[in-house]
């Protein structure tokens, strides 16, 4: 599989044709699971085949059970800078629920771990809405994760989906999701509890201590051109999307005899104007009016301004002179908000 990125990357070395890389990102599933040595030779030949950029962030996703202390000191000689811990919960029997394999205590300590080795920017992922998760249990994981002392810290809602373990186990009967209710308050926690100890909520899902936002999901809520490699990542060059099977097999196959497995497609005029709502209005900075006055369809005004107009009385949207922006109970309805804005074709 390696061989096989590292190849898709030699064959779509022209797609960022004459642009720095800024960030560099190994997630999408575990990549802690390789060894250091192969995590190096990866970003050895990335450097040397792309403009990579001194300082740039680089960036793995890891369990805490994977980053033992001759783990984390190997990745930092590979030149990692920055972790994405899976953290999800500090509750034993909702990790077990979520079929992690690692314990809060391991959680806590991978952090620590990493601290002690100069490796200080770390995210961690939480995960609220679950069946067992109370007022009480969320806040101390929320606490737990402060103590930390991490700089940025993802939090997502637990979102049931058709064909997931999740999906068929409410399917039989088995598993009941959180009442809307309960989900309003658990993200008002999270808002006043991470807001108290300073940090900005900068986009939908995630909170950062000041100067500490993730540098790589920021370029793409700002329509930077990137590049993904290996099964199911996708692409992007301001023109079109291109994004890759997700079977292992038929990547590697395809690859194997000199083809890309993957599809593309070239974007509108009304694909661009409904991309930069969606990944503009999940930023606490919003969009830019001046970007409306300039891209907006004519029909698009006075279908807007009502609904916007409609969500300004719900205190879900504010707007300034230069800006219009979801307010923090707004960036919890932001696919209501967001879906309504839409051009959707005739």
């Amino acid at each position: 599989m390696v061989d096989s990125i590292l190849q898709e990357a030699r064959m779509r070395r022209e797609y960022l044709v004459d642009q720095t890389v800024e960030t560099i990102y190994f997630g999408g599933g575990t990549p802690s699971v390789l060894d250091p040595d192969t995590l190096k030779r990866m970003i050895d030949e990335l450097r040397a085949l792309f403009d990579v950029k001194n300082g740039v962030e680089l960036t793995i996703e890891a369990n805490p059970d994977d980053l033992d202390a001759p783990y984390l000191r190997s990745l930092k000689e590979a030149g990692v800078n920055r972790l994405s811990i899976g953290v999800q919960s500090f509750h034993e029997d909702e990790l077990k629920r979520l079929n992690r394999s690692h314990t809060a205590l391991q959680s806590e300590a991978s952090v620590k771990r990493a601290q002690d080795l100069g490796l200080e920017n770390i995210s961690i992922d939480l995960m609220y809405a679950l069946p067992e998760t109370t007022r009480e249990r969320w806040l101390h994981s929320l606490n737990q994760a402060i103590a930390l002392q991490v700089p940025h810290i993802s939090a997502y809602c637990l979102t049931i989906e058709s064909g997931t373990v999740f999906g068929s186990l409410k399917a039989k009967g088995r598993f009941s999701p959180q009442d809307d209710p309960v989900i309003e308050q658990q993200y008002q926690i999270l808002c006043e509890e991470l807001s108290s100890a300073r940090f900005l909520h900068y986009e939908v899902s995630n909170f950062a201590l000041p100067g500490m936002q993730s540098r790589h999901n920021s370029a793409y809520w700002t329509g930077s051109h990137y590049l993904g490699l290996g099964p199911s990542a996708h692409s992007y060059n301001g023109v079109g999307r291109q994004w890759n099977v997700r079977n292992n097999h038929a990547f590697m196959k395809a690859i194997a005899s000199g083809e890309l497995a993957a599809q593309q497609e070239t974007l509108t005029a009304e694909d661009r104007f409904n991309e930069h709502l969606i990944t503009r209005l999940r930023t606490s900075a919003g969009i830019e009016k001046i970007w409306f006055a300039a891209n907006a369809p004519e029909k698009f005004w006075s279908r807007s301004e009502e609904v916007r107009s409609k969500w300004k009385q719900f205190g879900w949207t504010e707007e300034s002179d230069s800006h219009f922006r979801l307010t923090e109970s707004g960036m919890l309805m932001a696919d209501q908000v967001i879906t309504e804005l839409m051009i959707v074709p005739e």
